[in-house]
């Protein structure tokens, strides 16, 4: 079965480089990781739509959850290894 190919975009933080690295693995899904400043991040996420997966500041989230478009979620510190 091929696995689906997921675009995330995000700066390099603690709580995403296991997955950045390749040590924690999303089932089913072939990652596509972008290194991204956060400023850039967000304007990309909203004007372009670039990313599959990505981070947007809160004042963003909350205008796109108000319009229903979006969808929460977060990341949190995990032990690895």
């Amino acid at each position: 079965m091929k696995k689906l190919e997921i675009t995330i975009a995000t700066w390099d933080y603690d709580r995403v480089r296991p997955i950045m690295g390749g040590r924690v693995r999303v089932e089913g899904c072939e990652i596509n990781f972008i290194k991204v400043p956060p400023e850039e991040c967000f304007h990309r996420a909203w004007y372009n739509q670039d990313f599959d997966v990505t981070e947007i500041g809160l004042s963003g989230y909350i205008i796109a959850t108000s319009r229903g478009t979006g969808i929460g979620g977060e990341s949190r510190r995990i032990e690895v290894g």
